[in-house]
């Protein structure tokens, strides 16, 4: 079951076309993809005129095959690889001396390998980005200064790799193709990603909206409970106020009635005590006197200490008593 899902999996990929290819990879990964891949087509092609022609000079063989091979493999490890965003700056120096070399071979500015020379500075820039960008070029363009200055001074030293200048039509032509081709792509490519980043920045400045709006409510319901607690914590205060004004009012009263009520008990405790007959109603009016004076005591007691009357406290010293 396995093996034939893989198998499923590598026909889609097979039938997939090239725009779909690159359409689903990051635009470093296309870059690379659409730049390897026409380095294997143009080393090929020549690859496949030297098999035509035939007696061809081991020395270029071994360019062009080593060209093939730095082409092929990382066209294949791009294509394998998805998210792949650069290229290891070894095969940048790879290509920058097998290009040297190739421009020995065809005698340098005499030849007409300039045009693969100019595609190889194109494919570096591309390739490449930032800090090692500038350390290729700078090697690519140094490389170059020297190969010309000993050409111009000291051919004898180049000689021996010298092959030909022979005028091939077809690295005029693929590298002007090549250039336009990979030109019109980075060009729909930064047209893609701009829309891209436009949309992006629509999605943002909706998104940024959308939270200033939230925002904006909760800082409207912070303001409502803010005035909601103001207005509870002024009406709690109020209504503390009422609450000791009246309690204030009540002690008020019971001590006005408590000191009123002082004299009228000393004195049925006096009539009570010179009642001149026992009887069980005296010992009854006795203890209900006492009763009355121990009350009034704890009344008054209790507004001395705590300011405040617990009826509470009463009923229990009522029980007491």
């Amino acid at each position: 079951m396995l093996i034939k899902k893989s198998i499923l999996v590598k026909k889609s990929l097979a039938m997939q076309k090239p725009s779909q290819i690159l359409r689903d990879r990051p635009y470093e990964s296309q870059v690379i993809l659409l730049a390897s891949g026409l380095g294997v087509l143009r080393v090929g092609i020549g690859i496949i005129g030297d098999l035509i022609a035939g007696n061809q000079p081991l020395s270029e063989i071994f360019t062009i095959v080593s060209f093939f091979l730095v082409f092929l493999g990382l066209f294949y490890y791009s294509y394998k690889n998805k998210s792949i965003k650069k290229v290891n700056p070894a095969i940048g120096i790879i290509l920058i001396l097998l290009l040297a070399i190739n421009f020995i071979q065809y005698k340098g500015t005499e030849g007409t390998t300039e045009f693969n020379y100019y595609s190889g500075i194109y494919l570096i820039v591309i390739l490449y980005n930032k800090r090692t960008l500038t350390v290729l070029l700078g090697l690519q363009l140094l490389i170059l200064a020297v190969l010309i200055f000993l050409q111009m001074r000291a051919p004898e030293i180049l000689q021996p790799l010298v092959i030909g200048a022979e005028f091939l039509y077809i690295d005029f032509i693929f590298s002007l193709a090549a250039i336009i081709i990979i030109t019109f792509f980075l060009k729909k490519l930064t047209i893609e990603e701009t829309a891209k980043l436009e949309k992006l920045s629509l999605q943002l400045t909706s998104s940024t909206n959308e939270m200033k709006r939230k925002n904006h409510l909760l800082i409207e319901q912070g303001n409502k409970l803010k005035a909601l607690q103001f207005r509870l914590e002024k009406e709690v205060n109020e209504r503390t106020d009422s609450i000791e004004a009246q309690n204030n009012s009540i002690e008020k009263y019971i001590r006005y009635n408590t000191d009123h009520l002082t004299l009228p008990l000393d004195n049925l405790t006096r009539a009570i005590k010179n009642f001149p007959n026992q009887s069980t109603l005296q010992t009854l009016l006795h203890i209900t006197s006492g009763e009355l004076n121990q009350v009034v005591m704890d009344i008054k007691n209790t507004l001395e200490k705590d300011g405040q009357i617990d009826r509470h406290k009463l009923k229990v010293n009522e029980r007491k008593a």
